[in-house]
């Protein structure tokens, strides 16, 4: 039997189930990351949107700018 045509089906599948097993496992910390940005991009807006006119100004943001970065939704940069 000449081995190198010779291939093992059992070593190619635990080959492709690790392989999709990692793919899965990077798509799943993928989406923990994509989460949490979430997070802080709606924890950050809501403290933005307690701050007063005198913190706004001293931070250097317009009331439109303010209002306007208040107003994205939680998914958007």
């Amino acid at each position: 039997m000449n081995s190198i045509s010779c291939t093992k089906p059992l070593e190619v599948k635990h080959t492709l189930v690790f392989r999709l097993k990692q793919t899965f496992l990077h798509l799943l910390k993928r989406c923990a990351q994509q989460i949490d940005h979430w997070k802080r991009c709606s924890h950050n807006r809501q403290m933005m949107a307690q701050m007063d006119d005198h913190l706004r100004k001293d931070i250097g943001l317009t009331q439109s700018e303010w209002k306007r970065e208040i107003a994205k939704p939680f998914w958007r940069d």
